[in-house]
């Protein structure tokens, strides 16, 4: 665009036009001038929206339908981290059946043969249930009706919630970390929600890939129609 003096006529060149300021000196008459009214005006800044965020590719696990006023999302636990579990235990459950054969079987073996491996018990009890929910277990995610549901079936596991929706200011992904045995790390991720009363609510959680979380916000956060903002602590990349 090119300006005039408005005393003289003589065109301004661009290097003597101040945009921070808005004014202009001509060199031919020496007279300071604002050239801002001449300006076209700026477009107002387009603030992003649900719709024009572009959608994060489905992971292949998930399922997402909606249907009659209601977002389903959909997936399974299982990977194949869970066969390797299964083999360990079985490994790890057929000693201590033998060692308790041995133990119960010889009415002459010390008590503590017997009470010795308890903890290993405890230990096997629990990865045996949390490996079997690997292979079975899937999460249905929820929103409609006003409500937002967690279930986690068929076999019972902790983080079944109902939330009402307008209690939900908010959801954010979280990165937490875990050292490994050689030095290393591995990480999984997180899915809260932010209420309206400040807190926040930890709703999914074992992700090892930051897609699926990712992805589970953005429909869920599209489909109330809730503003995607930063959050202190909230892993974006």
């Amino acid at each position: 665009m090119t300006f005039f003096c408005p005393k003289c006529g003589r065109p301004i060149p661009v290097e003597d036009a101040n945009l921070a300021t808005g004014f202009a000196r001509c060199r031919a008459c020496n007279n300071l001038f604002n050239f801002a009214p001449a300006l076209p005006p700026t477009p107002p800044a387009r603030i992003p929206t649900a719709a024009s965020t572009p959608l994060l590719p489905i992971s292949r696990r998930m399922r997402i339908d909606e249907f009659a006023g209601t977002l389903r999302i959909h997936w399974r636990w299982f990977t194949p981290t869970y066969i390797a579990l299964a083999i360990f235990c079985v490994a790890w459950d057929s000693f201590l059946i033998f060692w308790y054969s041995m133990a119960f079987g010889d009415h002459h073996a010390p008590w503590i043969m017997k009470v010795f491996p308890i903890g290993h018990v405890a230990v096997g009890v629990g990865l045996t249930y949390a490996t079997l929910c690997g292979f079975l277990n899937a999460t249905t995610l929820t929103v409609g009706n006003d409500e937002l549901t967690v279930h986690h079936g068929p076999l019972p596991w902790a983080g079944n919630r109902t939330l009402p929706t307008d209690t939900i200011r908010q959801f954010h992904c979280e990165q937490r970390r875990a050292n490994t045995r050689n030095g290393g790390a591995s990480y999984s991720y997180d899915l809260l929600a932010t209420l309206t009363n400040g807190r926040k609510l930890k709703l999914l959680s074992g992700f090892t890939d930051v897609a699926e979380p990712r992805l589970i916000e953005q429909r869920v956060e599209q489909y109330l129609r809730i503003p995607n903002q930063p959050v202190v602590g909230e892993h974006r990349a």
